[in-house]
């Protein structure tokens, strides 16, 4: 999964005006769906940073993105490891 993948799917695919919790659940819901994504958990990694750092530079609030992407990225690692492990 690249930045455009995740760009894509946040943005575009899911209402841009719904909760982000949302968006990101349903994220997760969709890497435990399909293990080949789970897979590639490390550059999903990377390219979610990337994703985080361009809502910095569009919202400016930077303390609040990334607590918002501690909280994340942690959510999405429990995913993946038990997906993993299932």
């Amino acid at each position: 999964m690249n930045f455009n993948d995740v760009s894509d799917y946040l943005m575009t695919v899911e209402n841009p005006d719904a909760e982000r919790g949302v968006r990101v659940h349903r994220l997760i819901f969709d890497l435990l769906k399909h293990p080949t994504a789970a897979q590639s958990a490390a550059e999903f990694g990377r390219s979610f940073q990337e994703f985080e750092r361009a809502t910095i530079e569009r919202s400016g609030d930077v303390e609040t993105v990334r607590f918002r992407a501690l909280e994340d990225l942690s959510r999405l690692r429990q995913a993946v490891s038990a997906g993993a492990e299932g």
